[in-house]
């Protein structure tokens, strides 16, 4: 699975083919919510820095990324990138209380472990420092979707009833699930973790962060995906997760 995920030029190929307009979203709350373009912030499973570079280029100069690809590290120093290290997908190599902001986009749904990951990246947050989380929603019940877990409507009948479940029971936890392995892979193939909203929330909460911002998208933030995702219950059944927390 490591090689087939992180060190594969095929999906190296995929993430030059993403546009910057498709992190834009994540680039905007990390620009909003640093104090001044000194702070010091953390992307976890940079990829190849598109995000870093762009903020560096607005003259964030102290953003430091890490992935448990050294080909898309490699990638991401060449384009001039300095603060890339290579982690192993457990602890960060950085010491605790150490950043102002530690942001994660489309990397939690990969983890073995989603509690201990997000965990981590509040440990090495100031008091006060900001984390977000981006995520797809696997227990998403709107707008198509090429995954197999979010095709058809069986399934999407099991995620609404999961969504209620969780919402009334509040601690049953992250949800694991099998990777699809092919030799032409989609996106999130290789995802493991059902990641959803209400876990991510619940799972910052209890680590001493307050929620200041939680959607049902990840690229959209118009005015008419605002309406949307204030529409009671709404999010929760919406196609991804972005949530923005602080530290308390």
């Amino acid at each position: 699975m490591s090689k087939f995920n992180y060190e594969n030029k095929q999906y190296l190929k995929k993430l030059n083919d993403l546009t910057l307009d498709y992190y834009l979203k994540y680039i905007n709350h990390i620009r909003r919510n640093l104090k001044n373009k000194k702070s010091l912030f953390l992307d976890v499973g940079c990829g190849i820095g598109v995000v870093l570079k762009a903020l560096k280029k607005e003259g964030f100069v102290n953003g430091y990324g890490v992935d448990i690809s050294r080909l898309f590290i490699k990638q991401g120093k060449a384009k001039g990138l300095s603060n890339l290290f290579y982690y192993k997908g457990e602890s960060l190599p950085f010491r605790n209380n150490f950043f102002d902001l530690v942001g994660s986009f489309n990397v939690l749904e990969h983890t073995d472990n989603p509690e201990s990951f997000l965990k981590e990246q509040i440990t090495k947050l100031k008091k006060g420092g900001i984390i977000i989380v981006a995520s797809p929603n696997f227990l998403s019940v709107l707008f198509p979707s090429n995954h197999k877990r979010l095709k058809g409507i069986n399934n999407k009948l099991r995620n609404l009833t999961l969504t209620l479940k969780k919402l009334l029971v509040r601690n049953n936890g992250f949800e694991k699930m099998k990777p699809l392995i092919r030799k032409n892979f989609e996106y999130d193939d290789d995802a493991i973790v059902v990641t959803n909203i209400i876990d991510v929330k619940r799972t910052l909460v209890i680590n001493n962060c307050k929620i200041t911002y939680e959607s049902g998208f990840v690229n959209f933030d118009g005015l008419f995906a605002r309406f949307i995702n204030k529409l009671p219950l709404m999010k929760y059944l919406l196609p991804s997760c972005f949530l923005v927390a602080q530290k308390i």
